[in-house]
C-alpha cells in the first residue's frame, strides 16, 4: 500500500515475509506510526516510577530521552517528505 511504515525502500515488507497489502491489517502510514510510537512513549513517561524504571531500563537502555528524539526527528523528516510531495501533486495538477 502507499506510503507504509513497513514497506522498505526495496518495496518489501518489513513485517510480513511476503508482501499482501490488500487488506493487511499490519497497514499504518509513516505519520500514523509515528504518531502511535510517540503516544506510546507518552504512555511510558506516565507510569508509576517503578513500572518506568523498569521498562526504560530493560528496552531503552535506561534513557528514553534518546528516544524521543530520535523519534522527534523522523516526525520532522516525514514532515518535510509529505510537504514536498504535496507541492510536487500541486505542480503536477496545474501542468494538467
Amino acid at each position: 500500500m502507499e506510503n507504509c511504515f513497513a514497506e522498505a525502500a526495496n518495496g518489501r515488507c518489513l513485517i510480513l515475509t511476503e508482501k499482501k497489502c490488500e487488506g493487511c491489517p499490519f497497514y499504518k502510514s509513516k505519520q500514523e506510526f509515528l504518531s502511535d510510537r510517540l503516544k506510546s512513549l507518552d504512555r511510558i513517561r506516565e507510569l508509576p516510577p517503578k513500572s518506568f524504571n523498569s521498562i526504560v531500563n530493560t528496552y531503552y537502555g535506561g534513557n528514553l530521552n534518546e528516544e524521543y528524539e530520535s523519534l522527534l526527528q523522523a516526525i520532522a523528516e516525514n514532515e518535510q517528505e509529505v510537504y514536498k510531495l504535496e507541492r510536487l501533486e500541486k505542480r503536477l495538477e496545474a501542468v494538467k
